[in-house]
């Protein structure tokens, strides 16, 4: 995963959905416990991405993605 997000972070786009795709069925769970609407939870989904791809080049220590 680290070599994904380093990649991530120079640019590779496909990196970085390879991440966002293995990360999917964490973020529907959290977004699904607390918001009970599909179209919320897709919302809330893709503002994670959006932030996350966003602010990537910004990680240091890419434990903490």
């Amino acid at each position: 995963m680290d070599l994904l997000i380093k990649r991530a972070q120079k640019g590779d786009e496909e990196a970085f959905i390879e991440i966002m795709n293995q990360y999917m069925p964490q973020m529907y769970k959290v977004a699904k416990a607390r918001l009970k609407n599909e179209a919320d939870i897709g919302d809330a989904i893709q503002e994670t991405i959006l932030s996350c791809f966003k602010s990537i080049k910004k990680l240091k220590n890419t434990c903490f993605f």
